[in-house]
């Protein structure tokens, strides 16, 4: 990126940084578009939902990650897998919440980790989805 820089021949204080920052930030987009593209939209959304369980997939950010509209994303996603993406996505991470007990995690990390504010939401969750507290789940 360096060698960019210095063929541009802007040198400005603090051009250099700016401009790292735009490329960089460009080549994340491409980067996270050219990989997204790629699949069916479930495997796309499992793509994103895997990089990053923790965070919240509320529709219309799965929607601009997918260069969609939220009522296209949601036609779509109920015709190729018959539910709604929420409830899909809830459960995509709950198997990623799982995997994670298993391995020996604590609760209270995986809670974390998933993005839930209070081990006891993350517990609800967990047990409306699994059938059994997260505590119960640990080490199987």
């Amino acid at each position: 990126m360096h060698e960019l820089l210095r063929q541009t021949g802007e040198r400005r204080p603090g051009g250099d940084w700016a401009a790292l920052a735009a490329l960089s930030t460009v080549l994340a987009q491409v980067s996270l578009a050219c990989h997204l593209g790629h699949g069916t939209l479930t495997e796309r959304i499992g793509r994103l939902v895997d990089a990053a369980p923790g965070q919240d997939w509320y529709l219309e950010r799965l929607a601009t990650a997918l260069d969609l509209s939220v009522s296209m994303l949601n036609h779509r996603f109920q015709g190729e897998v018959g539910e709604g993406p929420a409830a899909w996505i809830r459960r995509r991470r709950m198997d990623h919440a799982r995997r994670l007990l298993s391995t020996g995690q604590r609760p209270t990390d995986v809670a974390k980790a998933m993005g839930y504010a209070a081990l006891s939401q993350f517990s609800r969750a967990f047990k409306a989805t699994e059938g059994c507290w997260p505590m119960e789940y640990e080490g199987r």
